[in-house]
């Protein structure tokens, strides 16, 4: 795993020390270019190309609900790049994750979020773990530290609000979908809800420890 390091200027150019692998450590110093050369490198040909980390059938049901009021599973670069920076009006990206405890907040709180008068015109989600190209792509738009479960909201192609795991964790989902409605509130004009309130009512939010989710098996 590519692990960025301290800078340092020498000759008028910006060096990296990095760790190229954290289960049997070595060194190298490289330059900001060649890191980045070589962070994209290592992105496409190991982590990109990784499988799966859980048994897609045991997260299915972490993504369904939130398709059920309308939010869109990405799960490739592209359309990503389609949703962020090529469509008009703003659009919702929700990071998904198993973690039982941040997610089992974040899910309940965009959606009760989306039951709101005004919303966003596009509505998204990755989810990390599983579709590795979707959210390195949805993280590099993203001006933040990259973890899940985060949202953000976008408008062409800029992230002008968010919420990091570590606010989430501090959350409650009606707090969650406060902090959203408020955003919507400044920044959207679509009309919400995003879904029928009986649909929403029915919803029962997936209640798992990220822990019992059992991993892809080749």
């Amino acid at each position: 795993m590519l692990s960025p390091g301290r800078n340092s200027e020498s000759a008028g150019k910006s060096w990296k020390i990095v760790i190229l692998d954290v289960y049997y450590p070595c060194f190298a110093i490289v330059s900001y270019t060649d890191f980045r050369l070589f962070d994209q490198v290592y992105k496409e040909r190991y982590y990109i190309m990784q499988p799966p980390v859980y048994k897609a059938e045991a997260v299915r049901p972490m993504w369904e609900e939130l398709a059920q009021v309308g939010i869109k599973p990405l799960t490739t670069a592209d359309e990503v790049d389609e949703y962020v920076t090529k469509k008009t009006g703003t659009t919702l990206v929700v990071i998904n994750s198993v973690c039982g405890c941040a997610a089992g907040n974040a899910r309940p709180g965009a959606m009760l979020a989306l039951q709101h008068k005004t919303i966003p015109d596009h509505l998204t989600t990755v989810f990390a773990g599983m579709d590795h190209e979707a959210v390195d792509r949805a993280r590099s738009y993203m001006p933040v530290p990259p973890s899940s479960p985060c949202i953000g909201l976008f408008k062409e192609g800029q992230m002008i609000h968010s919420l990091e795991r570590r606010q989430i964790e501090q959350m409650d989902a009606e707090e969650i979908a406060e902090n959203l409605t408020a955003a919507f509130d400044n920044y959207c004009t679509a009309q919400g809800p995003s879904c029928p309130p009986e649909t929403f009512q029915k919803i029962i939010p997936v209640d798992m420890c990220g822990s019992d989710v059992p991993p892809h098996v080749e």
